[in-house]
């Protein structure tokens, strides 16, 4: 007579794994990665992929709690997911109230707007969503998001949301539950290789395409359940301390060997998450294990790596924004210490207490009533539009400026002419066409312009000031530079689209100008070769302007921070150092040329007092660019008029 097991038992093949303090001392890997790569991210570039370590272990770790938690009837899954929300959420509320506070005090509005809608995304635990939705031409830069790292967290609380759910199903239609797992790490690899091709950042922000990462750590808790070591068990002699050195190399590699230029996650994501594998199944008993990552000081450090995640972001974010230029080393590295501090103090004081001693009832009240505060005061933030009146000297820059006010204000969608782009800078996709009248003359004297969006910022000023017997032309392809060369890193075809398609019409019109106009990095291109084939193909005159002055922060927050309202006419602080030294460059080089016309924009643009701030009387209207180096409208038309129209009228006669 056999005797079954109740409904609610967890299966008899998933009993309870031991507690593994090698694992613990695998999360301060990570987290030391993900530290040093954002506090230090020309040290260490591919520090990010410590963000895959905790993927896969939280694939791991979750699939066995699963296993020993939930029963096949699902018995067991409310308590997973409290047991899973007050590990999470105590910390989270504490930093989250925390930047709101420190964003209260030091952000500009804009800048506020934007932490309170991303304080409300991370309390509801879809950051990842909400900045895959923000990604795009026109998204500022990751420096200026304190909690741009909650993506991960949105990933992660989406994973654990379903995961339970999916598990049950598998257990009723999929035996051995790995096989099941792995048919999902397949498809999923499978689309984030398409993504990465296609939709870079929905490859890195969404849960699709990282599912197979936790997958990965799922099958090493499924595939021999209950007992998490016993393939490192089985293993002959040392080949378990082969395994974890081995996985080790592979982590380190991907530390040391990645960087923001290589398609991510992609193919390049095995490399952190197979090591990962590898030091998981090497098991406790391996040497590497037991005496590195088991050992105390490691196992400390892993067990404040959760707050510490969450607190060393948004000071270091904060830090960028206060200083001027890039702080010193030594600053950031008090920022860091700092982290430290914060984390152990939540662990020992939020963390503990609401997970041991105070735990129940009145526990997950405060829980819930903290996260859902958090939430709603992001919104007010976000929807008063950062509290303005906090700063009333510079709120009118703020609203003039920030959020893109500026460009739908001033319609440079079509003052840009964004029909003649390549990229739908709209929807963050390529085209496959641009309109007629951007390649089609109507006279005979034809001027064409050919680059980025920096060939685009000179369309207003340029139809203003050549007179109408000139026709201008366009071919653009936003964030792609005018080149020859077949680009690599064009995800969304764009770039080569432009590129050869205006080479194609170059051929065709034989125009008697070309301007070629990109927005930095010119000694990466070979303008030599480019310039000798558009004389090739007929084309009477070459004009290069050079970079333009590039500000950081974008020139109005600088006005705001550091000026108050009232700027100077020219300034130095806050302008980035290549930009002026590509300029430099580019005038030795085509010093004398017969074959280009370089016009270097810096050097008519600043002088011994700086850089030109405003035209006019009115620093507000009058303000050069709109963000680090796009042209405003009057400064459109005043470098047209002043610098590019004497050049081609010249070229013309």
């Amino acid at each position: 007579m056999t005797v079954s097991s109740p409904p609610s038992a967890p299966p008899s093949s998933l009993a309870a794994a031991a507690h593994r303090t090698d694992i613990d001392g695998l999360r301060a890997i990570a987290i030391a990665l993900v530290v040093a790569f954002h506090a230090f991210p020309a040290i260490l570039p591919g520090g990010f992929v410590g963000v895959d370590i905790f993927l896969v272990m939280t694939g791991y770790l979750v699939t066995s709690s699963l296993s020993r938690e939930v029963g096949r009837d699902g018995a067991g899954i409310l308590r997973f997911y409290l047991r899973r929300a007050r590990r999470i959420v105590p910390s989270l509320m504490v930093v989250l109230a925390a930047c709101l506070s420190l964003g209260w005090v030091l952000l500009l509005p804009g800048e506020f707007r934007q932490l309170g809608k991303h304080v409300a995304g991370g309390a509801a635990f879809v950051s990842n969503i909400l900045l895959y939705n923000e990604a795009g031409y026109f998204d500022v830069g990751s420096e200026t998001k304190p909690l741009l790292h909650l993506w991960y967290l949105g990933v992660d609380a989406q994973f654990c949301l379903v995961w339970p759910l999916a598990v049950l199903l598998l257990r009723r239609w999929c035996r051995p539950l790995w096989r099941g797992m792995a048919a999902l790490l397949l498809l999923s690899f499978a689309f984030n290789l398409f993504q990465v091709a296609h939709d870079p950042s929905g490859a890195y922000f969404l849960p699709l395409s990282r599912l197979w990462e936790f997958m990965l750590g799922g099958i090493l808790a499924a595939w021999r359940p209950g007992q998490p070591t016993q393939a490192a068990q089985q293993t002959a002699g040392g080949g378990r301390d082969w395994i974890a050195l081995g996985g080790l190399a592979l982590v380190t590699a991907a530390a040391l060997a990645l960087d923001k230029t290589k398609p991510y996650p992609g193919w390049w994501a095995l490399l952190p998450t197979l090591g990962t594998a590898g030091l998981i199944l090497a098991g406790p008993q391996s040497w590497l294990n037991r005496r590195v990552l088991a050992h105390p000081l490691t196992v400390g450090m892993g067990g404040i790596s959760y707050p510490l995640y969450l607190w060393h972001w948004p000071l270091l974010t904060m830090l960028r924004l206060q200083t001027e230029g890039d702080p010193s080393p030594g600053l950031v590295g008090l920022v860091v210490a700092i982290s430290f501090v914060l984390a152990w103090t939540t662990r020992q004081l939020v963390e503990r207490p609401l997970q041991g001693r105070w735990r129940g009832k009145v526990a997950d009240r405060i829980l819930a009533g903290g996260l859902a505060t958090c939430a709603l005061a992001g919104l007010v933030v976000a929807a008063s539009g950062g509290v303005p009146w906090r700063m009333p000297l510079i709120a009118r820059y703020d609203a003039f400026f920030a959020n893109q006010n500026y460009a739908e204000a001033h319609d440079l969608f079509h003052q840009d002419r964004q029909e003649c782009n390549f990229y739908d800078v709209r929807h963050n996709a390529g085209k496959t066409a641009i309109d007629r009248g951007c390649y089609v003359p109507e006279t005979d004297k034809v001027v064409f312009v050919w680059g980025d969006s920096h060939s685009q910022h000179l369309q207003h000023g340029l139809r203003n000031a050549l007179p109408p017997e000139v026709s201008l032309l366009q071919v653009a392809a936003s964030g792609c530079i005018p080149t020859l060369t077949v680009q690599d890193d064009d995800p969304v075809g764009a770039c080569n689209r432009a590129n050869a398609f205006a080479i194609d019409r170059i051929k065709a019109l034989r125009p008697s100008v070309v301007i070629l106009a990109q927005e930095g990095h010119h000694e990466d291109n070979d303008f030599p070769a480019l310039i000798a084939r558009l004389h090739q193909l007929g084309v009477g005159h070459v004009i290069l302007p050079g970079p333009v002055p590039h500000w950081k922060p974008f020139l109005y927050q600088v006005v705001e921070r550091k000026y108050h309202g009232q700027p100077p006419r020219r300034t130095w602080d806050n302008l980035q150092p290549e930009a002026l030294r590509t300029d430099r460059l580019l005038r030795d080089r085509f010093a004398g040329s017969t074959e280009v016309v370089y016009i270097s924009l810096i050097e008519r643009l600043c002088d011994a007092e700086g850089c030109l701030v405003y035209l006019g009387d009115d620093p507000l209207e009058g303000l050069t660019t709109y963000d680090y180096g796009h042209f405003t409208l009057p400064m459109s038309d005043y470098v047209a008029r002043t610098l590019l129209a004497p050049v081609i009228l010249k070229a013309l006669q």
